[in-house]
Parts: structure tokens; sequence; C-alpha cells
């Protein structure tokens, strides 16, 4: 139960839909929660991402109670205002050739697939959780400058916004 529900991009994959669309009924009751949750009187608020961009082109409308919207302030419970965007507003700002974003798409997709296994494996034998993907990113100079940048542009963005902080 929440007041306000906050889908922050990726939501629908439709960079992976075409190559083939996967939607087993799983997703259709998912989605049928998020309605229900409108329903309920859940503000419902979708902030499409890289990965279903197209959807940006709805910003400012709703649907089934579900506002879409670029960005938008959530104020805590003890009044602190965070931003809350899709971490891929930043990508012009951080400026990695076409070749080094795709290089590095296809290694974090690998890493985070190789995440799984270490996981599934820590599970079997008891030990906690580990984050091979946070290990490997902590560990290279390029992808340390990477969130660096990362972290600046999301600062500076609360600085303009006038906000406490930023969720992406």
């Amino acid at each position: 139960r929440c007041e306000v529900l906050y889908l922050v991009g990726d939501i629908i994959d439709l960079q992976s839909m075409r190559r083939g669309v996967y939607w087993p009924p799983s997703h259709t009751e998912v989605l049928r929660t998020i309605l229900q949750k409108t329903q309920l009187g859940t503000r419902v608020v979708y902030i499409p991402g890289n990965h279903d961009d197209e959807f940006r082109a709805l910003c400012g409308r709703s649907f089934g109670g579900v506002e879409i919207k670029s960005r938008t302030v959530h104020t805590t419970t003890d009044g602190r205002k965070l931003l809350v965007l899709h971490g891929d507003q930043f990508d012009g700002v951080i400026k990695c050739g076409p070749i080094a974003t795709a290089v590095g798409l296809i290694a974090c997709r690998g890493l985070l697939t190789l995440n799984r296994l270490v996981h599934f494996i820590h599970g079997l034998i008891g030990r906690p959780y580990w984050s091979l993907a946070q290990h490997v990113k902590t560990r290279l100079p390029q992808a340390v400058r990477y969130v660096e940048k990362f972290q600046s542009a999301c600062l500076a963005a609360a600085a303009d916004a006038e906000v406490d902080g930023v969720i992406c």
C-alpha cells in the first residue's frame, strides 16, 4: 500500500520487444494490479526511460489514472523534496561516444546476467547477497569516472530544481 507509486522507466522494454514480443500472463497481472491501485486511490506516476522512451511523447497525459511525466517532485513525510526522474536524462551530459555506449550496454547486460548466477550460487551455499556488477563497476577506472559524472549531473539537477535529493 502506498499513497504514490512511481514507475521510473523501462517498465515495458520496447527495445527488447522489437526483437520479439514476450508477454506472459504475469505481465498482464502486474498492469492489472497497478490499474486497480489507481481505482483504490493510489496516485500512479509513470516516468518513461530509455527502453520505453516512445512513451515520452505522452508526457503530461493520463491513461487509466496513470499520470505520464518526464519528471516529478516527491515530498517525503518529513518534508524533504526529491526529484524523481529516469537516469537516462543525463546521458547527454555524461557524453560517451556511440561505441563506448554500445560496449558499455553489452558489458552491463552481461554482468547483470552473470550477477544472477552468482546470486543463485550464493543462495545455494547460504552466503549473503553480493553484487558482482557493483564489484566490477567500482574497480574499473572508466566505470568509476562514469559514475562520478552521473552523480555530478544528479546533484546539478537537484540544485536546479531546488530539491533535497534525486531518485532515478
